[in-house]
């Protein structure tokens, strides 16, 4: 008995009716994207053809059939859905609605968009709607489109927006919304705040009231708030890793071949240049000889729309690198943590001067010399050695 596909007979067969996965994955996915008459719509061509030419066609096919995607591809492909962002967003969340919009924006059928941003509006939208009161309702909506969507848009346009920054747009768009209520609940309004008002707000609750500084500098600015003092945080130096566990990690990074390349090069930067995640994770190829190694062996590639990623850490979603948190979850494992990030940072603060070192390894200026102040790091001294040193 023949082991060839019987509808190509150039590759091994699958297990229907002697087809091979790629034969296989081309039939379903026509009976899915069919127009009508009986091939496969021409908008959709494309998504075929990643599908058919993926390095695991098998997945591609299972995927395709998937009830959930193969009833929203069908809603696509007939009109009842447009296919558009916005049709897409009508689809229930969940059940792979965003991994359907990732290999649609993968193959070009859909426009690039970010998704943090998106992901960021929807949500907005709702806590809007959540606000009783008609007139901080107006406030908060105010806030977020004339301060956190336009910063949020601003970094997505340069490609610096990630989960973190929308994360902490959430908590300052929260927190405003308990402030008002704190002040409702004072007898005041935001145009009737008083500095005693602001000073009761920051001496009690917990630290996350801090995350109110940008909605009342906001305020301020736009004179929906008499001109007050917002206090600073101050909040404690963050811990770090003892030098000695930092240099121990980094030995076995180097050196322990049965560690993932992945997480050997990410664990690299992470504790040589005090890289964060955020930034990690969208590095793109090549950096350094583990990089190299890397390159070669890179995991999420077999994928319909990943075989071409341009990423140096692919993510399992089409087009996308790896989630932060899913390599925070990795590097855990073999003790590399935020801790160790800082005490990167540590080491290098005392190395290097700060307006140096911020440019180097893409920090801002003031963020590595608060950090160098904190370290008590005296680079006026040093340089006063240093050229002693040249003299003698």
């Amino acid at each position: 008995m023949s082991s060839s596909c019987t509808a190509c007979g150039a590759a091994p067969k699958g297990r229907n009716r002697g087809r091979c996965w790629r034969c296989i994955t081309e039939a379903v996915s026509t009976a899915v994207l069919d127009d009508g008459t009986g091939r496969v719509d021409t908008r959709f061509v494309p998504l075929q053809d990643a599908l058919c030419a993926a390095a695991s066609p098998e997945s591609s096919a299972r995927w395709v059939t998937t009830p959930a995607v193969a009833e929203r591809l069908r809603a696509l492909v007939c009109g009842e859905v447009p296919l558009t962002h916005e049709g897409v967003d009508t689809f229930p969340a969940g059940l792979g609605r965003e991994h359907l919009r990732e290999r649609l924006v993968a193959v070009g059928i859909l426009p690039g968009r970010d998704k943090y941003l998106a992901a960021f509006d929807r949500w907005a939208t709702a806590r809007v709607e959540a606000v009783t009161d008609d007139e901080h309702r107006r406030t908060v909506r105010t806030y977020i489109q004339w301060h956190q969507h336009r910063r949020l848009r601003e970094k997505s346009e340069t490609g610096r927006l990630h989960e973190s920054a929308t994360g902490q747009a959430r908590q300052q768009v929260n927190v405003a919304v308990e402030f008002l209520e704190f002040l409702a609940a004072r007898g005041r309004t935001l145009q009737a705040c008083r500095q005693a008002d602001i000073d009761a707000w920051f001496a009690g609750g917990t630290t996350t009231r801090w995350a109110a500084r940008s909605f009342l500098a906001w305020s301020i600015d736009t004179r929906h708030c008499p001109r007050l003092r917002v206090p600073h945080y101050r909040g404690r130096a963050a811990p770090a890793l003892s030098q000695q566990r930092r240099l121990a990690i980094l030995q076995r990074l180097f050196t322990d071949e049965s560690l993932p390349v992945a997480d050997r090069v990410a664990g690299s930067l992470v504790l040589l240049y005090a890289q964060p995640l955020a930034r990690v994770r969208q590095l793109r190829e090549p950096v350094g000889r583990l990089a190299l190694h890397l390159r070669r062996h890179r995991p999420n590639t077999a994928t319909a729309s990943n075989p071409d990623s341009p990423w140096l850490f692919p993510g399992r979603a089409p087009g996308q690198a790896i989630q932060a948190e899913q390599l925070g979850e990795r590097l855990a494992r073999i003790g590399i943590s935020r801790l160790g990030r800082i005490a990167a940072l540590n080491h290098l603060v005392a190395e290097i001067p700060a307006p140096v070192l911020a440019k180097l390894i893409g920090y801002s200026p003031n963020q590595v010399a608060q950090h160098a102040v904190n370290q008590r790091v005296d680079w006026a001294r040093y340089a006063a050695l240093k050229a002693r040193e040249l003299r003698d």
